[in-house]
């Protein structure tokens, strides 16, 4: 990784940047011949001169370069450095166990193993010695930074993204469906299509439908998309249960999978339950990490949203947490610690949970003509609270063969709701869903926007003593 850093901020050529870099880089565990070319670096810059690879490439090769590296893009250059600080302070820190291990193991636990290996935990709990960024006085910076991260990612739904403004770092947004009512194949959506077409990294974690099903149902969603004069689409159960025609076949190996791999603008990752060690915190830390350097090493950027279907699953694992429901909240918890400050890099991403709904609040959405309220989440309100975003979906039987469903957007907090169920086009058979059916897309008209938009509601208003707080 150090390689990768320091390629890339010299193909930069910027001297502010190599010298931010430097700085970043000098209080991070470093190897002595890395220390020594970082050195060289700086006294070019200092004297005026832009350093390139070439002038240490002989001298240090075989030590920093190794021939094998990915350039960096200049947003990720910092967190990389970030990720290669707490691969560094891992490295030291199982040295040093493996070292009290192997004394303790001939020497028995006496008191002074005992304070060596506490100071040598303790030492895991490090202090930021960064100066503190004042948001008020960089204000400016902070402006020029959201024009340039553009409107995010979309959640495929025109009515609903043009009220939310797009899917932003540093938010969670929450989707929850009954049972059966397209939360997955909305997801599937959400991922393929901000992937696929927007370049954004996205790493699908599926705790409900192993990954190589998932695989079809892209290919079958992208087979739609190509709009080819061959095949309408691939029905994504054909290619499940290998049903395909030799035609069939044939425009999957020599058409669809061609086009995703020449076209993607970013990357699709699916995980399911098997590309994890342990479903625990620092199982699924680890992975991350893992998804990051891979995302960097591809794209030149790192991972750009987590999706999570369903978290609810998740109630199955770390039992010793007490009842089902502050398991969930507890991984929520995580998912928007990571959201936050992902991996310790100090960079957001976006998270996207689903969840089922309950039952009680299904039948209240039937009453209602599928519209849902907050009460229907299941399991965990922790959901409700940590969430940016709220979404709902709904269907019935009469809905789905008429290829529908309804969403809805039930809360927002940065603009506006949309609290009455939005018509939107679904299809099972080729994994669509939202703005790809025509006809679909413009089922509200952009003048109708204001008559379905509102601000927060109050929830004491709507749920009466029994509504949590919308922060």
């Amino acid at each position: 990784m150090f390689e990768n850093i320091v390629r890339s901020i010299l193909e930069i050529k910027d001297p502010k940047t190599i010298k931010q870099s430097i700085s970043q880089l000098s209080r991070v565990s470093l190897y002595p011949e890395e220390k020594a070319l970082l050195k060289e670096i700086d006294i070019c810059v200092s004297a005026g001169t832009c350093p390139t690879v070439q002038q240490f490439l002989q001298k240090y090769s075989g030590t920093v370069f190794s021939g094998s590296f990915s350039l960096l893009s200049e947003d990720s250059i910092l967190s990389s450095i970030a990720l290669l600080a707490n691969e560094r302070r891992n490295i030291e820190m199982s040295r040093d166990l493996m070292s009290i291990a192997n004394e303790i193991t001939t020497k028995g636990l006496t008191e002074t193993l005992y304070k060596k290996l506490s100071n040598t935990v303790a030492g895991a709990i490090t202090t930021k010695t960064e100066a503190y960024y004042d948001p008020l006085e960089n204000a400016p910076d902070l402006y020029e930074a959201l024009l340039l991260q553009g409107e995010g990612m979309k959640f495929g739904v025109d009515i609903i993204d043009k009220a939310i403004g797009g899917i932003q770092p540093g938010s969670v947004n929450v989707v929850f469906a009954y049972t059966g009512h397209y939360k997955t194949l909305s997801a599937v959506n959400f991922a393929y299509s901000n992937s696929f077409k927007r370049g954004f990294n996205v790493v699908y974690i599926s705790l409900e439908v192993v990954k190589r099903d998932l695989t079809w149902n892209i290919y079958s969603r992208h087979s739609f998309d190509m709009h080819s004069s061959k095949f309408t689409y691939l029905p994504h159960d054909k290619m499940r249960n290998g049903q395909l025609t030799e035609k069939e076949k044939a425009f999957l190996y020599d058409d669809v999978i061609p086009d995703f791999n020449n076209n993607k603008k970013g990357r699709l990752y699916i995980l399911d339950e098997t590309d994890f060690d342990t479903i625990t915190y620092l199982g699924f830390e680890k992975r991350f990490r893992e998804m990051e350097d891979l995302a960097i090493s591809q794209t030149g950027k790192g991972i750009d949203c987590i999706v999570v279907d369903h978290v609810g699953l998740l109630k199955f694992n770390e039992k010793d947490l007490g009842f089902e429901g502050s398991v969930i909240n507890a991984w929520v918890s995580f998912f928007r610690q990571q959201c936050i400050d992902f991996l310790g890099t100090g960079r957001p991403i976006a998270i996207m949970l689903l969840s089922q709904a309950n039952r009680e609040g299904w039948k209240r959405a039937v009453k209602n003509e599928g519209r849902y309220d907050l009460r229907a989440i299941s399991e965990a309100n922790e959901l409700e609270r940590a969430a940016w975003r709220v979404f709902s979906i709904f269907t019935d039987e009469n809905m789905k063969e008429s290829k529908e469903a309804k969403v809805q957007c039930l809360k927002n907090r940065t603009g506006m709701t949309v609290m009455d169920p939005v018509v939107i086009f679904v299809d099972p058979v080729c994994y669509t869903f939202g703005d790809v059916g025509e006809g679909f897309n413009d089922s509200l008209s952009v003048d109708s926007l204001t008559d379905i938009f509102s601000s927060e509601f109050d929830v004491d208003d709507l749920f009466g003593d029994e509504g949590g707080s919308l922060l």
